[in-house]
């Protein structure tokens, strides 16, 4: 009886494992392309000229856009860019760089329960290229809606990250 239950346990311990890493998996649902099949829609649609009525209506549908805030703020804010919705844009992309600003900031608790679980505990954080991307967006936003004062604090703003992030040696400061 006591081996039964050996091999009970065992099944149990290895369908758990199992279910577990699976679990683990499952949101990803991959495109031909290797991209996640939301964002090969939506870069499908970014790319065609005719679709900016539909990249309008994927900003009411919350469903469409990433499920944290700041991702949401950033693919947000680049389609209403594209579908030549330029105050929204702005106002997207600028509430996304006072959520990374705010995410600069990380909760102890947090990091130290993604050791223990998984890294989705974690709130997204923003590349260095994305936060440079996102002024850039914004400052053509604010250039379509007549601002130049605006767009000139999004340069400014992406000459701070450029340079606070300048490189030591000099073949790597030619690149910037």
């Amino acid at each position: 009886m006591t081996q039964r239950r050996a091999q009970l346990a065992l099944v149990l311990a290895v369908a758990l494992l199992v279910g577990g890493c699976a679990r683990l998996f499952d949101h990803y649902d991959v495109g031909p392309t290797g991209l996640a099949r939301a964002d090969e829609r939506l870069r499908r649609l970014l790319v065609d000229p005719s679709a900016t009525r539909t990249l309008a209506s994927l900003l009411d549908d919350r469903s469409a856009l990433p499920s944290d805030p700041l991702l949401a703020r950033m693919y947000g804010g680049i389609v209403a860019y594209h579908a030549g919705d330029f105050a929204r844009s702005a106002a997207m992309l600028d509430s996304a760089t006072l959520l990374i600003d705010d995410r600069m900031t990380t909760s102890v608790s947090r990091t130290a329960l993604s050791i223990i679980s998984t890294d989705k505990v974690l709130p997204y954080q923003a590349s260095r290229s994305e936060r440079l991307l996102l002024h850039y967006y914004a400052a053509l936003a604010w250039l379509q809606l007549g601002s130049a004062e605006d767009a000139a604090v999004e340069a400014r703003r992406m000459a701070l990250l450029l340079e606070a992030d300048r490189p030591e040696n000099d073949a790597e400061r030619r690149l910037h």
